[in-house]
């Protein structure tokens, strides 16, 4: 569990579900498997922990980097999102393992269920160029739980007969689906690598980035830690003034993929007068970083 949530932060919320999970058990028999997981944990954590006080001079590290604003607003649409995204690609995956008759069902649901409930109070939205496409990154902040939804699930479908009659279609399907996944994901992490390149090696003395959710992906506080916020909020530009005269090292920053985008970034970038154009290309998609200018005594 330390290891998972030394490469992925949001991990902490699978173990802080089987603690939970340990602790109610301990209420009816023995709190010594919880007391084992807790300790378990604490010594795994502490090379990440002097690892963080090394390199970033805080327990946290790049954890309070790069924080995402949460809000109850956002709970309906992204839960929705979620659940939707969950029961597709995996037909049924989240409301039929509910239905398993695992004994140990509660190890696989709650995690489910926290992670979820947690990331539904972030807005986050990605689309691809299909219907698919869109699924699958959808997913992209629950994908953790999956695995856990696939035993029961598994165990319902097994008690289905003409299930197992498909099985080996269903797996084809599924492996020429991964291959096809993977093929895609490689490419966006090639353009991903390149943005981020482009983004660091015009943004060297940036003290704050104004940016897009496709922007602050870009940012790695294990290259260089760099305070950003957005500059739009579900799909609407937010007001910037108490930016305008600052003193710090500014850069306006977007990465659009589509239209839409790009008139947000319009609109936001219209709040400005001293800004600078430090930077614009299109292709294959339409990424701006602008310098506001410092003012002048």
């Amino acid at each position: 569990m330390s290891l998972g949530f030394a490469i992925r932060y949001p991990l902490s919320l699978i173990s802080i579900s089987f603690g939970l999970i340990l602790l109610f058990q301990g209420l009816k028999n023995s709190y010594l498997p919880f007391i084992k997981f807790l300790v378990g944990s604490l010594f795994g954590l502490i090379p990440l922990f002097l690892y963080h006080l090394y390199c970033f001079g805080n327990l946290t590290g790049p954890m309070s980097a790069n924080m995402i604003g949460f809000s109850l607003k956002n709970f309906p649409f992204m839960a929705g999102q979620f659940l939707l995204f969950l029961n597709i690609l995996y037909p049924f995956l989240f409301f039929l393992s509910f239905f398993t008759r695992l004994k140990e069902r509660w190890i696989f649901i709650i995690p489910s269920l926290v992670f979820l409930l947690f990331f539904s109070f972030q807005y986050f939205i990605d689309t691809g160029s299909n219907f698919f496409e869109s699924i699958v990154m959808g997913q992209r902040y629950i994908v953790p739980i999956i695995p856990y939804l696939l035993f029961p699930y598994l165990e319902i479908l097994n008690r289905i007969k003409i299930i197992n009659k498909l099985l080996m279609v269903f797996i084809l399907i599924l492996f020429i689906s991964g291959i096809g996944i993977n093929y895609k994901h490689q490419q966006f992490l090639r353009r991903q690598i390149y943005y981020q390149t482009e983004l660091y090696r015009f943004t060297k003395d940036a003290e704050l980035i104004i940016c897009n959710k496709d922007v602050y992906e870009l940012i790695n506080p294990f290259i260089k830690p760099v305070k950003w916020i957005s500059f739009e909020d579900q799909g609407k530009p937010i007001s910037l003034d108490e930016y305008r005269n600052s003193d710090e090292i500014i850069y306006l920053a977007c990465l659009a993929k589509n239209e839409k985008m790009k008139e947000i970034f319009q609109e936001v970038l219209n709040q400005f007068e001293n800004e600078e154009e430090f930077y614009t290309e299109t292709n294959p998609y339409y990424f701006t970083l602008w310098k506001l200018r410092r003012k002048t005594l």
